[in-house]
């Protein structure tokens, strides 16, 4: 499994509080959507794709926004939003194109589903996609040619 959900089992055997100081992003900067990434298109649901790398003191990330819900891209770094929060179930599944999917809270009442497709991952997180619409979603990610 991956940080994120890594982190959760930590966080949760541990018993440790959400306490810790809120890591900040230092940068944010707009960028063309680079190729490799995972998205879910230059358009989705009649919204365009807009890419930003997120600088942090300890990594860096590639959010792609489409408004009511985000594809961050990382690797080793987990960003923030798509940590998992202190007590959340992970439900497992596979996507129909190849690869892996998990369901789980995030901070601040978001819901996230990280995806393992083509040796990347990304995360799909949005405040406002209820879990059906972010896992029919999260059947569409794909890498950018």
């Amino acid at each position: 499994m991956r940080i994120a959900v890594a982190v959760l089992g930590m966080l949760v055997l541990a018993g440790a509080s959400s306490a810790a100081a809120p890591v900040r992003a230092r940068s944010q900067t707009p960028i063309a959507v680079p190729r490799g990434v995972l998205w879910l298109g230059p358009v989705y649901r009649g919204i365009t794709a807009r890419a930003t790398r997120v600088r942090y003191e300890d990594g860096s990330a590639v959010k792609v926004d489409y408004q009511l819900l985000a594809v961050w891209n990382y690797s080793t770094f987990v960003p923030p939003p798509v940590v998992a929060g202190e007590s959340t179930a992970v439900q497992t599944y596979p996507i129909r194109t190849g690869g892996t999917a998990r369901f789980y809270l995030g901070p601040h009442g978001s819901a996230v589903v990280e995806v393992e497709k083509d040796g990347r991952t990304a995360a799909l997180v949005s405040r406002y996609a209820g879990k059906v619409d972010l896992v029919e979603a999260s059947q569409l990610v794909r890498r950018k040619p």
